[in-house]
């Protein structure tokens, strides 16, 4: 059966109600929609659901070969296959024989167009739209007027906003594609063009977490052509109800308000789709949405945001703060749609067809990286090494950028893959690979879309083993070529270390991504010691070598690793005095020694040669925090997390934060760190430590009792400790620290804790022999780095507790005189300040601390607060009334 024209008025009104109705339902609930309806209705309606996307077809149906294969439109445009079929027609990929780029074809149905007027008036409209240009909307590059007529449309890859939330989605990215979407619609607006069927299956996310719009006026345009009378009854125009305005149900003209309301349904789901994901909102920002939305979905439109311009506006560009409160532990962290089709049929997801990056557009870098495999093959066919001879021989991209640190890598599952990867902002990967053949070796590049894994393209090399280093060079030459970058200009001689060597040094650096994992420094330790036996000219190899001795240094606190640190890259620096590596290890052992003012100059030169370094722009805002310029290093952290959001750069600004005593922004940044990385012990013990400063202590606990269930640590035992501590409860808290103590017997912190926990239980000797130990470990700590304010703070407070306040004084008052004095260092300041009797200095360091925006109840020890003279008492009460 056909539509024809024995269809009365009223059946064929009943058809365009129903699609409308079924286009808007998953498809159990079509199922069932279909079900329910009376045979005669489903016998009318069957001839037209294999026209609308949302009601049964698939992209393509198995065992149906295309019909257009060989067809060509208009002289130019190549039909290559079907996408799929929407409820105005058909929907093809296709070839732009013209400009060389794939184009997706809309042919509209007749059925829509019952008459040659209402085809020339719905060709006048898709012209206009064809003027809309802007980034976060798909565009009209060309109208075909042919019977039916034909809109030629812009190729998105990506996935609906619906299923591109099925995913967690980290707060910043969620916001930034709402705000594309609303961005879009602002500009069209400013055009007027109004989109009329705005909802989640009409929003496109790419792989780079790029909002598109999609069929923007087609609704329109659909009511346009619908108009013409059928009979004697005019047709109604279709929309999607649960998203369409009131007035728009009533059948008024639809107008800018009518679109802000069906943004404001869209916000509201966004919302509830995070939390379903996993990934709730932050409180205060989810509550400015709700706040948004609420006011576009009002009943009546002239109450409403008056267009898309007014309501981005009331759109939060980040997430709110939470009110900060007090608590007197340290973090121990100085530590509808259907398969492939969209409604409407302008888009599909990613199928594994090798688009060339440059066809990807939108004025924003392509974003890469080489992923070295660490599985057993990797091993003995040294992969790791040829991705580190290949991100060498890419060089320096201009039209996309080389991410180039902290990259998960690759072991043979491609779904542990793309999670790992989902919030490194990544656009592609390039997976190396190296297997044996009877001369030599073979060398295949995949390249793999970031977002879903598939394989777009692969590049191929062979030649003998030794010659790992020229075959990778080939090849780096061909992803260039794909890439659309310029050919590589020749440098100077570049030392290349034997295949080998290479694969001990590019197996080591995979070990440091992941410090949480048991002898993960010791095994990157030895390889590294190894690469440089076997080969002292690879500088490269030393300067790695110098990073794990710093980072052992602090596992350890064992100076003399520190010592080795600089010995390392000492050396590293004389081989290759160029090697950013090398200069960047040089620059880590300044500021381990508490040089920071060379170190931030050491950085900023490297910056100046290798300006989206990572790890040189983490360590400077780091730095930039640690000497006073605090918005500068929390303007420099947030700028490498825009370049590549990863664990490492996350966990940075959330201890910048932190230190500052902005702890709900620090919880934000955590929160990051346990998205990346759930199975990380340390980033559930940041967060915790988070969660129990804003006294959100079952939420912190939570957290602890997470990250001890993957690993013991004595940051999680020591913080869980200070918990059991403040209920009251001293022998679970002697235990919890004494399970730290037992992990880091070197680290002051946790000695002080232990003796916190025996003083109030009474064994004041016992608590003083642990006080003067803990004393002596900071003091050891602050001859390597006399600025470490974590030691400095450690050495004030025990020494007070110790009874020897002459030795208190001087690292207390080098924190109060410190540029940017951190939080939890006057915390400690003030009590040492008031167990040896210093009340002014004690005062003034209150009102600094609540100056800090955090509460001062619980900032005392309890015995402390009660010995305090009353002036203290007085302060530290007014400050609380007055919701400091």
């Amino acid at each position: 059966m056909s539509a024809d024209d024995s269809l009365t008025p009223e059946a064929w009104g009943d058809i365009k109600e129903l699609l409308a109705e079924l286009g808007t339902l998953s498809p159990g609930e079509r199922e069932a929609r279909l079900q329910s309806l009376p045979a005669d209705r489903v016998a009318r309606l069957q001839p037209f659901l294999d026209v609308d996307t949302g009601v049964v077809v698939p992209p393509a149906t198995p065992g149906v070969p295309p019909t257009q294969a060989e067809e060509i439109l208009a002289g130019r445009y190549r039909i290559e296959r079907p996408l799929g079929r929407g409820g105005m027609g058909t929907v093809d990929l296709a070839h732009d024989l013209t400009l060389d780029c794939p184009v997706a074809i809309k042919r509209l149905s007749n059925l829509w167009l019952p008459d040659a007027e209402a085809r020339r008036r719905l060709v006048r409209e898709a012209r206009a739209l064809a003027a809309l240009n802007h980034p976060h909307v798909a565009r009209v590059h060309d109208v075909i007027d042919s019977s039916p007529p034909a809109l030629v449309m812009e190729y998105v890859e990506g996935e609906t906003l619906v299923d591109w939330l099925e995913l967690p989605r980290a707060a910043r990215t969620v916001i930034g594609v709402l705000r594309q979407v609303v961005e879009a619609v602002a500009y069209a607006h400013t055009r007027g063009v109004i989109h009329c069927d705005l909802k989640p299956g009409n929003v496109l996310v790419t792989p780079d977490d790029r909002a598109k719009v999609v069929d923007f006026g087609i609704a329109q345009m659909q009511r346009t052509a619908s108009t013409t009378r059928v009979g004697d009854t005019t047709v109604a125009p279709a929309f999607t109800p649960r998203y369409a305005a009131p007035e728009v149900k009533q059948g008024a003209r639809p107008v800018p308000a009518s679109d802000v309301y069906s943004l404001g349904v869209l916000v509201d789901e966004v919302v509830d789709e995070c939390a379903k994901a996993g990934a709730p909102l932050p409180p205060p920002l989810a509550q400015a949405l709700r706040r948004a939305s609420q006011a576009a979905c009002v009943t009546e439109a002239d109450r409403r945001p008056r267009d898309g311009a007014a309501f981005l506006a009331m759109l939060p560009t980040v997430a709110a703060p939470d009110a900060a409160a007090g608590w007197r532990t340290r973090a121990a962290s100085a530590v509808l749609v259907l398969s492939g089709c969209i409604s409407g049929g302008l888009a599909v997801t990613g199928d594994g067809s090798a688009l060339r990056p440059a066809s990807l557009g939108g004025g924003k870098p392509i974003v890469v990286a080489v992923v070295p495999r660490v599985d057993d093959a990797s091993a003995s066919t040294i992969s790791a090494a040829a991705a580190d001879f290949l991100r060498r021989s890419l060089g320096t991209l201009t039209r996309a950028r080389l991410v180039t640190a902290d990259v998960p890598a690759f072991k043979d599952d491609v779904d542990t893959l793309v999670k790992d990867l989902r919030f490194e902002g990544l656009t592609y990967v390039f997976v190396p690979s190296v297997a044996p053949t009877a001369t030599g070796v073979r060398v295949s590049v995949a390249v793999r879309r970031a977002a879903g894994g598939g394989v777009v393209q692969t590049f191929t090399e062979e030649g003998p083993s030794s010659a790992l280093g020229a075959i990778t060079g080939r090849l780096a030459s061909q992803v260039r070529a794909w890439l659309n970058e310029p050919a590589r200009p020749p440098g100077g001689p570049v030392y290349e270390p034997s295949a080998r060597a290479l694969g001990e040094y590019s197996q080591a650096r995979q070990y440091l991504e992941r410090p949480d994992k048991p002898e993960a420094f010791q095994l990157a330790r030895e390889l590294l010691e190894r690469a440089v036996e076997r080969e002292p000219e690879f500088a490269a190899a030393h300067a790695e070598l110098s990073r794990v001795l710093v980072l052992q240094y602090r596992a350890r606190r064992d100076a003399a690793l520190l010592v080795q640190a600089q010995a390392a890259a000492g050396k590293a620096m004389r081989l290759d005095p160029g090697l950013v590596e090398a200069r960047l290890a040089h620059a880590t052992t300044l500021q381990a020694t508490g040089q920071r003012a060379d170190a931030i100059s050491e950085l900023q030169q490297i910056l100046k040669v290798a300006p989206t370094h990572d790890r040189a722009m983490r360590l400077l805002g780091q730095l930039q925090a640690a000497s006073g310029a605090m918005d500068d290093g929390v303007r420099t952290l947030r700028e490498v997390i825009a370049l590549h959001p990863s664990w490492q750069n996350y966990r940075a600004l959330g201890t910048v934060l932190y230190d500052a005593g902005r702890y709900a922004e620090a919880e934000q940044e955590y929160r990051e760190c346990v998205a990346l990385q759930p199975d990380n012990p340390f980033a559930h013990q940041l967060l915790g430590a988070a969660l129990q400063k804003q006294n959100r202590d079952a939420e912190a606990v939570r957290e602890y009792e997470r990250a001890l269930a993957i690993q013991p640590s004595a940051p999680a035992y020591t913080n869980l400790g200070t918990y059991q501590y403040g209920l009251g409860d001293l022998k679970a808290a002697e235990r919890a620290y004494r399970k730290a103590v037992e992990i880091a017997p070197q680290d002051p912190l946790m000695q002080r804790n232990l003796s916190d926990a025996l003083r109030a239980q009474g064994r004041a000797r016992e608590a003083r022999e642990g006080y003067q130990r803990a004393a002596e470990l900071a003091e050891a700590e602050l001859r390597v780095n006399p600025q470490d304010q974590t030691a400095q703070s450690l050495a004030a407070y025990a020494w007070a507790r110790a009874g020897n306040c002459e030795l208190s004084n001087v690292p207390s008052t080098r924190i109060e005189s410190a540029p940017s004095p951190s939080v939890d260092g006057l915390i400690d300041v003030v009590n040492a300040r008031l167990i040896c009797g210093v009340v002014p200095q004690a005062l003034v360091d209150l009102r600094a601390i609540a100056a800090a925006g955090v509460s001062l109840s619980g900032v005392l020890e309890r015995d402390v607060e009660e010995a305090a003279p009353r002036p203290v008492r007085q302060f530290v009460a007014g400050a609380a009334s007055a919701g400091k």
